[in-house]
């Protein structure tokens, strides 16, 4: 393993439709370094409380640190919901089991398409959050 290699940041955007999408791609385990440049990705794009929509591809781990920081207050200052989704059967069944005995701070459900997750995020989205106004208030 060469570990001179710069790490690979998970990519973060804000939908159209107001709710964040985190892409992880093959990282595993998730790292508190990882979850704290999420954050301050999070805090750039919306710094107003949003859902939030991690896309992962095969099973999701992550270390404790980066556990008891996505459960802190300050990341739950600015989320409203959240949602995984994942291909993974095996994935969804044990996040579904770890998170009745850990729930976080916030709602958060598992999925196993990014349509069923907006489906379900859609009702947390605050009104202004991801979207352009139609016309600007201050013309006549």
């Amino acid at each position: 393993m060469n570990t001179n290699c710069p790490p690979v940041w998970p990519s973060v955007w804000l939908g159209d439709d107001g709710i964040m999408r985190i892409d992880h791609g093959r990282e595993n385990p998730i790292t508190l370094e990882s979850v704290r440049y999420v954050h301050q990705q999070r805090m750039a794009l919306l710094p107003e409380k949003h859902p939030y929509m991690v896309l992962t591809k095969g099973s999701v781990k992550l270390t404790p640190e980066a556990k008891t920081f996505v459960s802190s207050r300050e990341v739950c200052t600015i989320t409203s919901a959240g949602a995984t989704v994942t291909t993974s059967l095996i994935t969804r069944h044990f996040a579904q089991i770890f998170l009745r005995y850990y729930p976080l701070p916030h709602p958060l459900r598992i999925f196993a398409t990014e349509a069923e997750a907006v489906a379900w995020l859609k009702d947390f989205v605050r009104p202004s959050a991801g979207h352009c106004m139609d016309s600007n208030p201050l013309q006549g």
